[in-house]
C-alpha cells in the first residue's frame, strides 16, 4: 500500500505537463481543421482534392495503422 502512496505524488507531478501538451495539441489541431475547412470551402481545386484525399485516408483507416505508418515508415523518409 506504501507503494501507492509513494508513486501517486510521482504521477500527479506529470500532471501540468500532459494538460499543457494536451491544450497545445487542441489549438493547433483547430487551427488546422479551420484552415482545412476554409480551403474545402472556397473550393480551390488542388488542394481541396489534397484534403478529401487527406480527411479519407484518416477516417477510413484504424488508428493502430496509422500509428505504425508514423512509427515505422517516417524514420525512412527523415535523414540523418
Amino acid at each position: 500500500m506504501s507503494f501507492i502512496f509513494y508513486t501517486i505524488f510521482e504521477v500527479l507531478k506529470g500532471v501540468p505537463n500532459t494538460i499543457m501538451i494536451s491544450l497545445v495539441a487542441i489549438i493547433i489541431g483547430l487551427f488546422i481543421g479551420l484552415i482545412f475547412a476554409m480551403i474545402r470551402l472556397k473550393r480551390i481545386p488542388v488542394l481541396s482534392q489534397f484534403i478529401i484525399i487527406y480527411n479519407s485516408f484518416f477516417r477510413s483507416t484504424p488508428l493502430i495503422v496509422q500509428l505504425f505508418i508514423v512509427y515505422y515508415g517516417l524514420p525512412a523518409f527523415i535523414l540523418f
